[in-house]
């Protein structure tokens, strides 16, 4: 995107495969923010629909109403668990563990160098290799969610995309976002919070 004003022509990332698998697992807190706003409004429903159903029916003195308020706890205990971050953290800490186990038999490499290129409206990944390993034409990016560590690119037939703003080595956060602005149509910033990221890092 060399014709965007004030955009640089490449913007390079490099690190690690294990920096970078780190940094995928942010994923599962944003997506669990990014549904917060919808569980709530589920979740208002059901108490709306099964409290009136109880209260009806117990009034009445229906058996039927213990089955409402049961119904109600357990979509209650579900929707607490999304909204406070417990499946998320557990997900993320869940995928950590697995890179470890894989290691420790020797599966897994996560010293593995990786090199990620925006450039010409295109996103290029290396793995040690001589020529990228992928090449993501840009104009299939849809919509991004960043916060303070990421930028999580969602799009059209493309796996998400992580971007880890602590192994940008050439460019600014603020020049990636000018070179990213004519690419994505949906932008939104969140911060994850200090408990979730505490929680995640237990037994690190």
């Amino acid at each position: 995107m060399g014709e965007e004003r004030g955009a640089p022509d490449r913007l390079i990332f490099q690190g690690t495969a294990d920096q970078l698998e780190a940094a995928g697992d942010d994923v599962h807190l944003l997506r669990a923010l990014l549904d917060r706003r919808t569980n709530r409004a589920c979740g208002a429903v059901f108490a709306l629909i099964f409290g009136l159903g109880a209260v009806a029916a117990l009034w009445q003195q229906d058996p039927r109403g213990i089955l409402c308020l049961a119904a109600l706890a357990a979509v209650g205990v579900v929707l607490w668990r999304r909204d406070t971050g417990r499946e998320a953290v557990r997900d993320a800490r869940s995928s950590r563990r697995a890179r470890e186990r894989y290691q420790a038999k020797g599966k897994y490499d996560g010293a593995i160098p990786v090199r990620i290129e925006l450039i010409q409206g295109e996103c290029r990944i290396w793995c040690q290799e001589a020529q990228p390993r992928e090449v993501i034409d840009c104009r299939r990016f849809r919509s991004a969610v960043e916060s303070e560590e990421i930028l999580w690119i969602a799009g059209r037939r493309m796996p998400g995309l992580v971007l880890p703003k602590g192994l940008l080595v050439q460019g600014t956060e603020e020049e990636l976002r000018i070179w990213l602005d004519p690419y994505i149509r949906k932008w939104k910033t969140l911060e994850i919070p200090k408990t979730w990221r505490e929680k995640m890092d237990i037994g690190r």
